[in-house]
C-alpha cells in the first residue's frame, strides 16, 4: 500500500451552492403593477446592508427558500439551506424594447418586466448535510 501525495491538490475546497430564480412579471392591472413594483422594492430592500451610525456595514437578511406542492413541502426536490440574495438583476426592457403603460402620477410604468434573484447558501454542503436531503 503506497500513500499517494498529489491527493490534497485534488480536493481544494467546495464552493457555496447558487441558486438563481427568474420571474416574469407582465400586470393586467393598476393593482397588480403597484404589487410588481412594491414586491422589486422589498427584495432590493432586504439584500441590502444596514449601515450604523458609524458607518459599519451590516450584513444583509437571510431568506429561508422552501420548495412547495400546494400546501406541503415538496420533498422531491432537494432542501435549499439559509440563504443571502447576493443578486437581484431587474430588466424594463425583457424583449428588447421599453413599452410602458398610459403615465400616471408616478411616471409611466413598464408593461413587461423580468426579475433574476441569485441566492447563496451560508453554508457548505457536506455528504452528512446532502444526507439530510439538501
Amino acid at each position: 500500500f503506497v500513500f499517494n501525495p498529489n491527493m490534497e491538490n485534488a480536493f481544494k475546497s467546495v464552493p457555496y451552492r447558487d441558486f438563481t430564480f427568474t420571474f416574469d412579471l407582465i400586470p393586467k392591472n393598476a393593482e397588480e403593477m403597484e404589487q410588481m413594483h412594491q414586491i422589486i422594492k422589498v427584495f432590493k430592500y432586504y439584500m441590502s446592508p444596514a449601515i450604523s451610525e458609524q458607518g459599519q456595514l451590516g450584513v444583509p437578511s437571510e431568506f429561508q427558500i422552501t420548495y412547495a406542492y400546494r400546501e406541503n413541502k415538496n420533498n422531491y426536490i432537494p432542501t435549499i439551506s439559509r440563504c443571502m440574495l447576493t443578486s437581484c438583476n431587474v430588466d424594463y426592457a425583457p424583449d428588447s424594447k421599453f413599452h410602458t403603460f398610459y403615465p400616471d402620477s408616478e411616471g409611466a410604468p413598464p408593461v413587461a418586466t423580468t426579475m433574476e434573484l441569485t441566492f447563496t447558501e451560508l453554508e457548505i454542503m457536506t455528504k452528512e448535510t446532502i444526507a439530510q436531503g439538501y
